[in-house]
């Protein structure tokens, strides 16, 4: 696939087999569309069932948020595992990314997942808790649900429970 810029949107080259190109192509003309009208919107349509836009994924967050903030005491503390924790982000959506208080500026956890992160930082402690899949810049390395530590190289130390 290649790609080439052009105000604000993208001009993407695909291979599509010839026989589904004549199908695009007749059913955009009974829609009175262009070829590239057609298939934007069936991707939109496409990601919207999937949850990757509109409802569904606003659904999906919400249930994390439930989930997260079930955890409160009646004190409105956070206890992930029997440990006092604090939140660092919580509700990040997909591609966002946040930086760490007392850490360099470059040191960024980016949401890699399709869903909400959020990631509580352990009181008076060096550890923190993800909730998701994000990715640690600038290592790149992965990291998935579970308690984590950084180095002041910026590479985690998965200490996973």
């Amino acid at each position: 696939m290649s790609e080439t810029k052009s105000r604000g949107a993208r001009a993407v080259n695909l291979t599509i087999p010839r026989g589904l190109v004549e199908q695009i192509d007749r059913a955009a003309a009974m829609e009175k569309r262009s070829r590239s009208e057609f298939i934007r919107e069936a991707v939109r349509i496409y990601m919207r069932e999937k949850g990757y836009l509109g409802p569904k994924a606003l659904a999906r967050y919400r249930e994390t948020l439930q989930g997260i903030e079930g955890r409160r005491d009646a004190g409105g503390r956070v206890e992930i595992e029997g440990v006092a924790v604090e939140p660092l982000v919580v509700g990040m959506p997909p591609g966002g990314s946040c930086g760490f208080p007392g850490l360099p500026r470059e040191v960024r956890l980016v949401n890699r997942g399709r869903t909400l992160l959020a990631a509580y930082r352990e009181v008076g402690g060096a550890r923190y808790y993800l909730v998701g899949r994000a990715r640690l810049e600038p290592s790149g390395r992965a990291l998935s649900t579970g308690w984590f530590t950084i180095r002041t190289d910026s590479s985690p130390r998965g200490s996973k429970r």
